[in-house]
């Protein structure tokens, strides 16, 4: 096994990627999030983008025991989340995307399920062998319609966003406005090096969410060139209004 991992991560290396351990990657976010939501008492998680029930698994091994709320529109990928989330009855699961208005959208479904987005997939990403397998369309619904229902029997709600919709982040951010300010704390998928066109540039999503009220705590990167170039990486923040005046240094 050792001999097979040093091969696959030898290949990654001439591709142009570096491979990390996923346990690695997740245990530094995992202890972060663990602090996070104890001092904010989050008890809720906007799991936007649930692809197959891939990050609602991570909040369950991290100790994370309060509602799930997972979005994802791919039939495929729906199914898998389904199969997994019937197992928890604290796990709810709608079969949408969310935007800024209801409406219909096409989805493009790629090779590689992590990768499916409404935007298409650049130059860059087709090189490492991504391609479009098919369409589909599915329905779009804003969260601010959305978000009470959800919620119902949770007397003092303390929600967490997670957004990782490829690209997409912002049309779901348009349509949450009215109830951004209740979020406590949220996480976005970056990209340094964009794999999809027309996906925002990653200071200008951070100086908007900044703009919308909400500070950075972490930065995880996901994946990195052969140059040691962060190629994405997840960005947790949290709600300034929340997190209060600095009151002093917490060791990293």
């Amino acid at each position: 096994m050792d001999l097979w991992k040093k091969l696959l991560q030898r290949w990654a290396f001439q591709a142009g990627f570096e491979l990390t351990p996923l346990q690695q990657k997740s245990e530094r976010l995992a202890v972060h999030l663990q602090v996070l939501f104890e001092r904010l008492g989050v008890n809720c998680v906007f799991d936007v983008g649930a692809n197959r029930g891939q990050y609602g698994r991570f909040l369950r091994d991290m100790g994370y025991g309060g509602l799930i709320v997972s979005f994802e529109p791919v039939t495929a990928d729906f199914a898998h989340l389904s199969d997994l989330a019937a197992k928890d009855p604290n796990w709810q699961i709608h079969q949408i995307a969310l935007g800024e208005l209801k409406a219909e959208g096409t989805i493009n479904v790629t090779s590689d399920s992590l990768f499916n987005s409404f935007l298409e997939p650049n130059e860059f990403i087709k090189g490492q062998g991504l391609r479009v397998k098919q369409q589909e369309v599915v329905q779009i619904r804003p969260l601010d319609g959305l978000f009470n229902r959800c919620l119902a029997g949770i007397d003092k709600p303390q929600p967490y966003l997670k957004l990782d919709t490829q690209g997409y982040d912002f049309k779901v951010l348009d349509g949450a406005m009215g109830v951004l300010e209740r979020m406590v704390a949220l996480q976005i998928e970056l990209s340094v090096k964009p794999v999809y066109e027309d996906s925002p540039y990653y200071l200008d999503s951070i100086a908007r969410l900044e703009q919308l009220g909400f500070e950075v705590t972490g930065l995880f990167p996901i994946a990195r060139d052969n140059a040691l170039r962060v190629i994405e990486f997840d960005c947790v923040m949290v709600q300034t209004a929340v997190a209060g005046e600095t009151t002093g240094i917490y060791p990293p």
